[in-house]
Parts: C-alpha cells; structure tokens; sequence
C-alpha cells in the first residue's frame, strides 16, 4: 500500500492519478463509497471523511482495501485546536489511523502546491 497525505485542496488526488495511471473506474471517495468499492479500488481518496463518519471517542477502524492500493487522507491534526469534544476526537481518531497507515505502508509522500515529497 501506498499512502499520500497533505493539506486539503492540495493536488495529492491528482498526483496520484498522474503518476500511478488511475481513472475514475479505479478510484473510489470513501466519502460515498461502499466498502466493496473501497475494497476494489486502486485508489482510495477522502479517507478523512470515512473516518469522521466512522470513529468514536478517537479511534476508527479502517476500511480493507487492497494490499497494493494507493490511499489519500487531508492531514487534519495541524492548526488550531478544536473547541468542541467531537472535531477532537475526530482529529485524534484521523491521526490515529494515519499513524497506522503510514506505520505499513510501503511508501509515504506528502504533498503541498501538487509537489510531492517523499518521507518512506
């Protein structure tokens, strides 16, 4: 597995596409998706929306996708702290996973202004 994170709107959904060749069949928004589609999909996208709908008290178990998907999370954890308990626990639980998937990932990059940088 693969995983790219950065800021939001930051270009990570189509540097993936660009260099790992995806097209929209092969793509899934874990926003929307089933979890069939996100089992299926080359490339996995909006996995910070997954986890917000997901977790609970900070922790989120993550979605099975496959072993050689490329999957894309906003980094959420940066910037000021949320006054209300729940944007808290979501920020954990995100970190949380994020921590995990980069921990087995075969790859890590991040990504700003649609440059990437790899860090694993």
């Amino acid at each position: 597995m693969k995983f790219i994170t950065g800021g939001a709107f930051q270009g990570k959904l189509e540097y993936a596409e660009k260099k790992y060749g995806a097209d929209d069949d092969s793509s899934a928004d874990a926003a929307v998706s089933s979890a069939e589609q996100m089992a299926a999909a080359k490339i996995v996208y909006n996995l910070q929306d997954y986890i917000r709908e997901h977790q609970s008290g900070g922790q989120c178990a993550l979605p099975v996708m496959r072993p050689d998907a490329i999957v894309i999370c906003d980094e959420v954890g940066s910037g000021v702290i949320p006054v209300e308990k729940s944007e808290r626990e979501f920020r954990e639980a995100a970190g949380r996973a994020c921590c995990e998937l980069a921990r087995n990932a075969e790859s890590v990059e991040i990504v700003r202004f649609g440059l990437a940088r790899r860090i694993k």
